[in-house]
C-alpha cells in the first residue's frame, strides 16, 4: 500500500527551510501590500477605509513574520515554538485585517486576505503537528509492542 503519512520531524532541516520559505514569501507579500497601501494605490469601497493604517499594520506584521522566518530557517531547538508564535501572530493580524477589509476593502484585497489566511492556518497546523524525533518514538509504539502488557509479556 501507500507509505504511511508521518508528522514533520522538527529535527529535519529541510522542513524548517521550507516552512521559513513560506513565511518569507508571505512577509514579502505583506511588504508589497504595505507599499501599495502607503502609496495610496489601493483604495477601499468607502471613505471609512484608511489605506495608510492598513499599510502600517501590514508592515509590522511582515517584519515580525520575516524575523520569525529567519529564526525558523536555522532549524533546531526553538524553531517550532518561534514558528507557531509568529504564524499565530500573523493569523491574528490577518483576521483583524480581514475584519476591516470585509467592511470597506476592495475585492482583490479581500481575496488576498482570505487566501493567505487559509495558507497561514494550514502552515500553523503543519508546524503544530511536528514534533521531535525522540518524542515521536516515545509516543508511537512499535508494532512488536502491540498487545504486550507493561511487564513486556503477551497477555495470553
Amino acid at each position: 500500500g501507500p507509505p504511511a503519512v508521518t508528522m514533520a520531524d522538527v529535527d529535519d532541516e529541510r522542513f524548517w527551510q521550507k516552512t521559513a520559505g513560506f513565511m518569507f514569501a508571505v512577509a514579502a507579500s505583506l511588504g508589497i501590500a504595505s507599499m501599495l497601501h502607503l502609496a495610496g494605490v489601493v483604495h477601499g469601497r468607502h471613505a471609512t477605509f484608511h489605506a495608510s493604517e492598513a499599510g502600517w499594520a501590514e508592515l509590522v506584521i511582515g517584519i515580525v513574520l520575516a524575523v520569525g522566518a529567519t529564526v525558523v530557517w536555522r532549524g533546531g531547538e526553538g524553531s517550532r515554538s518561534i514558528g507557531l508564535a509568529t504564524l499565530g501572530f500573523t493569523i491574528v493580524g490577518f483576521l483583524v485585517g480581514l475584519n476591516f477589509t470585509l467592511r470597506d476593502g476592495a475585492r482583490p484585497d479581500i481575496a488576498y486576505h482570505l487566501t493567505t489566511l487559509a495558507l497561514l492556518i494550514a502552515a500553523f497546523v503543519i508546524v503544530w503537528r511536528s514534533q521531535p524525533r525522540v518524542m515521536r518514538e516515545v509516543v508511537s509504539p512499535k508494532s512488536s509492542d502491540v498487545g504486550r502488557t507493561r511487564s513486556g509479556r503477551n497477555p495470553g
